[in-house]
């Protein structure tokens, strides 16, 4: 049984144009013609890591601001009325063709297209290997994620946060968190240097990387396999590390030393930071392709 009630929900009732200052509220023909921007920048942003961005234009305005680069197509030019064209139940079974790539308004070659969200499989249903640039933006993507991560962590290890007070060992479990974050950055890295036209580069940027911390290897690989070092598994990587060690290290506020190693958060941020750039810049000097969208 379902018991329903009403609630208060906030809506928009009125847009103002940020250029002109044109009003529309709801429910008159120009509220719908209002375009509304927003995006949330990423890491390394020109507006500001994290930060929100918004605009509202009326149509005149973004005419007269964006007119150049819009592309305004009618409904027989979309994707989607070039399939319902092609589509003939008696051939393709109830299912929509794949259009060929000349039909659909990007410029990118059929292996790219078949690596997005669209179109992963061929006509004959195989899996289609992705391109070098949805690698590279894909590699990228998640590189701006541990990016932000590491900062987060270093942040949260230069503060007082709420849970200190009742657990002091908090700062252990945030330097936990940074290693994953660190690691899972190089290895996104990886996976891009794994693209022939930047390999080069990005072999140099990573190693540099693992260079400026030379102790996370096997923080992480420890961490990772605590039962492995619990048991003294002969599988463990680091066999001189015994179980009296792994819950053994200290903490100035800046270095961290555990299993004979250490980690500076201020060099491992910087690092973290250089190697990102490393990544963006292949995924531009990687070719033109390397700009898709829906990868």
């Amino acid at each position: 049984m379902q018991l329903r009630t009403m609630e208060v929900v906030s809506v928009v009732h009125q847009i103002r144009c940020d250029r002109c200052g044109k009003e529309a509220e709801r429910g008159e023909a120009g509220f719908q013609e209002m375009t509304s921007i927003g995006l949330d920048a990423g890491y390394d942003s020109i507006f500001g890591d994290g930060n929100r961005v918004e605009i509202d234009l009326c149509e005149p305005c973004l005419r007269d601001t964006l007119g150049a680069w819009l592309r305004v197509r009618t409904p027989a030019d979309t994707p989607l009325a070039t399939m319902l064209t092609a589509f003939k139940p008696e051939q393709h079974g109830g299912e929509f063709p794949v259009p060929e790539p000349d039909l659909l308004d990007v410029a990118v070659d059929r292996q790219s297209l078949a690596s997005g969200v669209a179109l992963d499989f061929d006509e004959q249903g195989r899996t289609l290997p992705p391109s070098d640039a949805v690698i590279l933006e894909r590699a990228k993507s998640f590189c701006n994620e541990a990016c932000f991560t590491v900062a987060l962590q270093h942040r949260r290890l230069k503060t007082t946060e709420p849970e200190d007070e009742t657990f002091v060992f908090r700062w252990h479990a945030d330097l936990q968190f940074l290693i994953m974050a660190l690691r899972r950055l190089r290895r996104s890295a990886a996976l891009a240097a794994g693209v022939s036209a930047v390999s080069t580069n990005l072999q140099a940027s990573i190693a540099e990387f693992d260079r400026r911390l030379p102790g996370l290897t096997r923080m992480r690989n420890v961490g990772e396999h605590l039962d492995d070092y619990v048991h003294g598994s002969p599988k463990r990587r680091h066999k001189e590390v015994n179980r009296g060690e792994l819950q053994c290290s200290t903490w100035d506020g800046a270095v961290f030393n555990w299993l004979g190693v250490e980690l500076d958060i201020d060099v491992a941020l910087k690092a973290a930071e250089a190697l990102f750039a490393a990544v963006s810049e292949a995924v531009v000097s990687g070719g033109p392709k390397a700009r898709l969208n829906g990868f």
